[in-house]
C-alpha cells in the first residue's frame, strides 16, 4: 500500500465520518490495515530523541506558567501595597532613602 492510497483512504474515512455527523467515533469497520507501513515508520523514528524533545517542551512550559504565576502574585501584592496611601508613602519614602544612600557611598 503506497502513501497515497492511504491518504486517499484515511480522506474517504474522514468524509463518510463528517458527512454522517459522528465526529468522535470512528466504526472499527472502516480502519484500514497500515500495520507493515507502520511499523517500518515506527522503527526508524529515534525515540529517545522524541522523548528528549518532548520532556524539554514540558519542562520550559511549566517553568513559563509558574514563573507568570509568580509574577501575577507579586503584581497583585504590590497593587494591594500600594492602593494603600500609608503604606503607598511610607515604600516612596523608604526607597528615596536607601537611593540616597546608595548615592552618598558612590560619590
Amino acid at each position: 500500500m503506497n502513501n497515497e492510497r492511504i491518504m486517499q483512504e484515511v480522506e474517504n474515512s474522514i468524509i463518510r465520518i463528517l458527512q454522517s455527523g459522528d465526529l468522535f467515533t470512528i466504526p472499527y469497520s472502516d480502519k484500514i490495515n497500515i500495520s507493515k507501513e507502520m511499523n517500518d515508520i515506527y522503527s526508524k523514528l529515534d525515540k529517545d530523541r522524541i522523548v528528549e524533545l518532548v520532556k524539554k517542551q514540558i519542562e520550559e512550559n511549566i517553568a513559563t506558567k509558574i514563573v507568570n504565576a509568580f509574577a501575577t502574585e507579586m503584581g497583585n501584592d504590590l497593587k494591594s501595597l500600594y492602593s494603600n496611601k500609608t503604606i503607598r508613602e511610607d515604600l516612596k519614602y523608604s526607597m528615596r532613602k536607601n537611593i540616597e544612600l546608595v548615592i552618598e557611598k558612590l560619590k
